[in-house]
C-alpha cells in the first residue's frame, strides 16, 4: 500500500507533475503516466514492485493531480454554454461524421476478420477435407453471429444519431489515455477549448488518433433538451 504520508505530487504546469516518494523522485507529462504500467527506474529507486504500485496509485487519483486549477472542469450539459462556436450539423458535416469509422466497433471487426482468416486457413492448407465438417459448421455459425451483431450496433448507432439534434465545434485534445484487457486495448481523450474550458467525459478514439491526434471535432447528441451523447473524430489531413 502507497504511504500518503510520504507522497508529494505538485502540478510543474498544464501538463506535467512532479512526484516524490520516499527518495525516489520524478517528473512526467500526464499522458506518459495514463500509458505506463511501471514507473521508470531512477535513481534512488523504488523496486519494481513498489514503482508498479506507485503506478497504479497515481492514475486511481489521476483526477486529484490534474487539471492545472486555472481550468474549469465541465460536463456534457455545459457544453453549449462553455463552446460557443457549437453549432447544428449542416447535411453535409452529418454526412462526413456518420461516414467516419467508430472505433467502438473495431474489435468486432477485428475478431470477424480472425474467424475468416481461420476458416480459410482451415480449408486450403494442404491435405484438409473440404467437406463441411462440425468445425467449418461452427466457423460459419461464429461468423454469421458477428455479422449480425456488428451490423445490428451500427443501426443502432445511427437511430441515436438520428433521433437527435447534432451538433458539433472544433476541439482540441487535452490528454489522453489507453486501457488494455486480456483480448483488447481501447483508447480514450479529453478535449478542451485551449483555453480554459475541459470537458471531464472520456472519448473512445482509434488508435491513430491515439497516436497522432490533436485538433478534431466534438459532436453534442440534444434530444428533448439534454446531451444523450458526446463524441470526437480527428480532423482529416489534407
Amino acid at each position: 500500500m502507497i504511504d500518503e504520508e510520504k507522497l508529494s505530487v505538485t502540478n510543474i504546469d498544464e501538463k506535467r507533475i512532479r512526484v516524490v516518494y520516499e527518495t525516489y523522485e520524478i517528473d512526467i507529462s500526464l499522458e506518459e503516466l495514463l500509458t505506463l504500467k511501471c514507473l521508470p527506474e531512477k535513481e534512488n529507486s523504488l523496486s519494481y514492485p513498489d514503482r508498479c504500485m506507485l503506478c497504479n496509485y497515481l492514475k486511481e487519483k489521476y483526477q486529484t493531480f490534474v487539471p492545472h486549477p486555472n481550468l474549469i472542469i465541465i460536463s456534457n450539459d455545459d457544453i453549449p454554454s462553455s463552446f460557443p462556436s457549437l453549432h447544428i450539423c449542416s447535411d453535409q458535416e452529418k454526412k462526413e461524421y456518420r461516414d467516419s469509422p467508430n472505433p467502438k466497433f473495431r474489435n468486432a471487426e477485428l475478431a470477424l476478420i480472425g474467424i475468416a482468416i481461420v476458416y480459410i486457413i482451415s480449408i486450403v492448407r494442404p491435405g484438409s477435407n473440404i467437406s463441411f465438417s462440425i468445425w467449418h459448421v461452427l466457423f460459419i455459425l461464429l461468423l454469421i453471429v458477428f455479422v449480425v451483431q456488428l451490423f445490428s450496433f451500427k443501426r443502432k448507432d445511427n437511430k441515436t444519431i438520428d433521433g437527435a439534434t447534432l451538433y458539433t465545434c472544433d476541439v482540441f485534445i487535452y490528454d489522453k489515455k489507453r486501457t488494455t484487457s486480456r483480448y483488447s486495448v481501447r483508447y480514450y481523450a479529453r478535449v478542451w477549448d485551449q483555453t480554459n474550458h475541459l470537458l471531464d467525459q472520456w472519448i473512445q478514439i482509434d488508435q491513430d488518433t491515439y497516436l497522432n491526434g490533436n485538433e478534431g471535432n466534438l459532436y453534442y447528441w440534444e434530444k428533448d433538451g439534454k446531451c444523450i451523447g458526446v463524441d470526437y473524430k480527428q480532423k482529416k489531413k489534407n
